[in-house]
């Protein structure tokens, strides 16, 4: 061990101990592997040599080395915050969470926890929801049938919730449709005046042909709830030379 080194090593020991570390707990061969694979150091000599130089500091090292943990308490401590709100005293309510919107979603009992909706599914009120406990950021709302939430591996950071009433709300949510048909003249045009006379906002458009004068038209839509999207499709169906409108998971 060099002099750099062993100065660098006498820095972390005094870190640890202003932190409270346990270095046995933390200076694992697995975790020095990989904390100089991180900064691209060759041997653990060569790392602690780096913090004795001053180019690796005792806190960058410290928080690379318990990132796994502090990370693994942040879910933790997110999953007891939904377990104590579901173990409060029954208000003779379903137990599963209400999750409403208000500028932005929010799961009700829960505070400073941040919520959002998931931008891979959309999904809007009237759908089948479950929350998903991220790594470090909050809970993220998903379709039941997201394929991002059907993994084995993450069914233990999963927790139900559902909408609250949501008919007088207001508040609208973005919603993607394919519509399929045959191009024909005027179809775009009569697709765009279709869904301009049942919603207030359409958010975007896109259109192709293939060599078969086959169109795929995207759009997306804002919509109060499902039961408001499934009458803008019913309306696009009636349409003449659509086949077919499906939604997608955005």
């Amino acid at each position: 061990m060099t002099k750099t080194s062993s100065k660098g090593t006498k820095q972390w020991s005094k870190h640890c101990k202003t932190w409270a570390l346990y270095q046995k707990k933390f200076l694992t061969k697995s975790k020095m592997a990989e904390a100089c694979e991180r900064f691209n150091y060759q041997t653990e000599d060569d790392l602690f040599a780096s913090v004795g130089f001053g180019e690796v500091s005792p806190t960058t090292l410290a928080n690379r080395l318990t990132e796994e943990e502090r990370r693994e308490k942040q879910i933790e401590k997110q999953k007891q915050q939904v377990q104590d709100m579901i173990n409060q005293p029954a208000k003779k309510e379903p137990e599963k969470m209400k999750v409403r919107h208000e500028g932005g979603i929010v799961i009700e009992g829960v505070d400073n926890l941040l919520i959002r909706i998931s931008r891979c599914c959309n999904p809007v009120p009237g759908d089948a929801i479950v929350g998903y406990i991220t790594k470090g950021r909050g809970i993220s709302i998903h379709r039941s049938d997201c394929p991002n939430v059907q993994s084995k591996e993450i069914v233990n950071r999963l927790i139900d919730v559902e909408w609250e009433d949501t008919s007088n709300s207001g508040k609208e949510y973005d919603a993607d449709l394919e519509i399929y048909g045959y191009d024909r003249s005027g179809l775009l045009n009569d697709v765009l005046q279709t869904v301009n006379a049942v919603t207030k906002r359409l958010v975007s458009v896109e259109a192709k042909t293939n060599k078969d004068k086959m169109a795929t038209i995207r759009i997306t839509v804002s919509i109060q709830n499902l039961t408001h999207l499934k009458s803008i499709v019913d309306k696009i169906k009636q349409i003449p030379e659509v086949y077919s409108v499906r939604r997608t998971k955005g």
